[in-house]
């Protein structure tokens, strides 16, 4: 998968810090890259600040998947 080795962003080490397996992260990966999938740098910074968000943050893993199933939902 091509997604597994970030060229522009860490995004793997916020991963783990936030605590998510790496199936949670391949989610993330997989709903991220339908929204860019063309600009690479958007796609990772995107990731990054989703794995941000969970560290610590106000939103939690089911949360972050919630609302992308939401704004995919409203772009169709």
């Amino acid at each position: 998968m091509r997604d597994s080795n970030p060229n522009y962003f860490d995004y793997p080490s916020a991963a783990r810090e936030a605590g998510l397996s790496d199936v949670q992260l391949a989610t993330i990966l997989a709903a991220l890259r339908c929204e860019e999938p063309t600009d690479d740098m958007l796609f990772e910074l995107h990731v990054l600040r989703a794995c941000r968000a969970m560290v610590g943050g106000p939103y939690t893993f089911a949360q972050i998947m919630e609302s992308f199933n939401e704004d995919q939902a409203s772009a169709a």
